[in-house]
């Protein structure tokens, strides 16, 4: 985050709105620069938590990458009436894994991790008999480990001789490096955990009814970015391991990709406990040519809660919405690009041509990923907005390619920087299927 983005003024000249566009960074709770969305299911969510439950439950979020997923969840972590009922942990898995390579004993470490982490920082001190049980766990997969060529993991500032805190500590920082970082590490780790999942569930488990014991709070444990895990690994996680995911004794979210949703082989992740966050509608299902009128103010005030409005013609904004499709991100990005091209221009003000420049830009950046198979799904999306066997296009769900809305319905559309390019096919489509005149 840049020094201007730390203050969170909103931009009164092309430079400053330039930063206050970064696409890629999660806005904290209580930037200036949050758009609050009519009936997001993040409020659905935190009312489900704030409801008597009969046992800890597990929840999923996801929805569509750009879409505000990471802000939502920032908000979520610091309400006042859930950090009041829950002991709330908060994290990105991409800080503890490695998304490229991930499995359920990863995710399952980073949570024990982060929950201990937590209970230190906050200054819960867990009773005695807790520290000396997570010790003897630890220093027994420590020992495991080191019998398949691992050196101690606990070894840092003392070794053994730490106090039984301190030493829980180290050992799951190192345990959590090793899983980011080293891939033959990883390995050996997951063979020697698997076999004593129960084990590794009993010390996380252990850790947060210590919590609930000292603050009378049941732990709430958010994970961010799971949704950013390979196709593989997300069936693994989702499909093959979800049983482990659902095992802690505790509060948890997490984040899923957009096309579980979709997809029938994730019969557990739906409502009432799965949420999934839509883009916002910027026109109704069939109709093109009409604005949402509620869509297009959200996306007005993402823009000028961040720049002022004098930087940007009416016409030059009202275009780079349509062009977003409704996704907070995509729009970040086509702002950011517009406003350089003004910038070149030595202009005070973005108009309509730069952001004709930026989503041209952004057209040759789809061009370049599209396959040859992919046309034809895209060509069906943008002419019914629906489709049916969703698996087959859940890299186009991916990529952003194929976006999600709601009204009364889900509905598809294709990206509207695609729209040229698919209605290009569909004429060349044409001509080449038509008989040649004689």
């Amino acid at each position: 985050m840049t020094e201007k983005q730390s203050e969170w003024r909103r931009a009164q000249n092309l430079d400053d709105a330039w930063s206050n566009f970064a696409p890629y960074y999660p806005l904290p709770s209580g930037s200036p620069f949050y758009v609050p969305r009519k009936d997001s299911p993040l409020d659905q969510l935190q009312r489900s938590l704030l409801r008597r439950h009969d046992s800890p439950q597990k929840y999923f979020f996801s929805g569509f990458m750009g879409c505000g997923k990471s802000t939502e969840l920032n908000r979520l972590a610091t309400n006042t009436d859930l950090n009041r009922r829950y002991f709330v942990v908060k994290f990105s898995i991409r800080e503890t894994c490695d998304l490229n390579n991930l499995n359920y004993v990863d995710v399952l470490v980073a949570i024990g991790a982060r929950i201990f982490e937590s209970s230190t920082n906050q200054g819960c001190k867990l009773d005695a008999r807790i520290y000396h049980e997570l010790k003897t766990w630890g220093q027994r997969v420590e020992e495991r480990i080191k019998e398949k060529g691992i050196e101690a993991l606990a070894k840092a500032e003392g070794g053994v001789g730490l106090e039984s805190p301190k030493w829980i500590a180290s050992f799951f920082l190192r345990l959590t490096g090793k899983i980011q970082a080293e891939y033959s590490s990883r390995k050996i780790i997951r063979e020697t955990l698997e076999p004593t999942l129960t084990d590794l569930l009993a010390a996380i488990n252990l850790i947060a009814s210590g919590i609930l014991a000292k603050t009378k709070q049941p732990v709430l444990v958010l994970v961010d970015d799971l949704d950013k895990a390979g196709v593989d690994d997300a069936l693994g996680l989702f499909k093959d391991s979800l049983a482990a995911l659902l095992q802690p004794s505790f509060y948890m979210l997490y984040t899923v990709p957009v096309w579980v949703f979709y997809s029938s082989e994730f019969p557990s992740i739906r409502r009432p406990n799965a949420f999934l966050l839509p883009n916002v509608k910027l026109h109704p299902k069939g109709h093109r040519d009409k604005k949402d009128q509620q869509g297009f103010k959200i996306m007005r005030d993402f823009v000028f809660r961040r720049m002022s409005e004098k930087l940007i013609s009416t016409q030059a904004l009202n275009y780079a919405i349509k062009m977003s499709g409704g996704v907070f991100r995509e729009l970040a990005r086509i702002m950011q690009i517009t406003v350089d091209f003004a910038i070149e221009r030595d202009s005070e003000s973005v108009q309509i041509t730069d952001v004709k420049r930026a989503v041209n830009e952004l057209r040759n950046e789809f061009r370049r990923i599209l396959e040859e198979g992919d046309y034809e799904a895209l060509n069906e999306i943008y002419r019914h907005q629906d489709y049916e066997g969703i698996d087959r296009i859940r890299h186009l769900l991916e990529r952003l390619l194929v976006l999600e809305y709601v009204n009364d319905e889900n509905w598809l559309d294709i990206h509207p920087v695609l729209e040229e390019i698919v209605q290009a096919w569909s004429e060349s489509s044409k001509n080449r299927s038509s008989p040649k005149s004689s």
